[in-house]
């Protein structure tokens, strides 16, 4: 659910012509979603950086929240990367 979640809610960069799921800094599952619940994530973008070889990467504080639930399901550190 995270990458659909990011397709909404993060700015495309444009000219670029790949786009990547690099990984993750730091993952944590909080809490268990019970069927038929409500997620909603939070998309934080920490850095973004360009390289001289036209190589970018965006790193993103993200939390995906459970409605009515105290904890999130998930905290994490989120690495996207392309080329331009």
């Amino acid at each position: 659910m995270l990458a659909p979640m990011a397709y909404q809610a993060c700015p495309v960069v444009r000219g670029s012509k790949t786009n990547v799921n690099y990984g993750f800094n730091r993952l944590r599952f909080v809490a268990p979603v019970k069927t038929g619940s409500r997620i909603r994530g939070q998309f934080v973008l920490k850095s973004f950086d360009v390289h001289s070889s036209g190589r970018w990467q965006a790193i993103y504080d993200v939390k995906i929240e459970i409605e009515g639930e105290p904890k999130p399901a998930l905290i994490a550190e989120w690495i996207g990367a392309g080329f331009l």
